[in-house]
C-alpha cells in the first residue's frame, strides 16, 4: 500500500522517526516517535533546512543514515550494485 508524503502530494519513499534515549543511567529509557512519511525531494529539503537550525553533527548523522537507506533502495532495484562498505560506514556514521 502506497503512502503519501506528509509535505506534498508525491508518493512517500521513507518514514522519518525520532528516537530519544537516556544515557549514563543504569536503566536505559527509549522512546521512538511516530513516523512521518516523506518523499525524497521533501527529505532533501528538510535536511537542507535543518542545517541552519541544528548542530552540524546531528544533521550529518541524519544525512548519513538517509544516504545508506537511499543507497539500499537503489540496490534493491539494481542488485548488481555492491553497498557492503557503504552500509557499514553508514551504520557507524548514523550512531548518535
Amino acid at each position: 500500500m502506497s503512502k503519501q508524503c506528509s509535505q506534498c502530494d508525491a508518493r512517500a519513499e521513507l518514514s522519518l522517526c525520532f528516537l530519544a534515549s537516556t544515557v549514563g543511567r543504569p536503566e536505559r529509557l527509549q522512546k521512538c516517535s511516530a513516523g512521518t512519511a516523506l518523499c525524497k525531494s521533501c527529505m532533501q529539503s528538510l535536511l537542507d533546512r535543518l542545517g541552519s537550525a541544528m548542530p552540524s553533527a546531528m544533521v550529518a548523522r541524519l544525512r548519513a543514515a538517509y544516504t545508506v537507506i537511499d543507497g539500499q533502495s537503489v540496490a534493491c532495484l539494481n542488485p548488481s550494485l555492491s553497498l557492503g562498505s557503504a552500509n557499514r560506514r553508514g551504520r557507524d556514521d548514523a550512531q548518535v
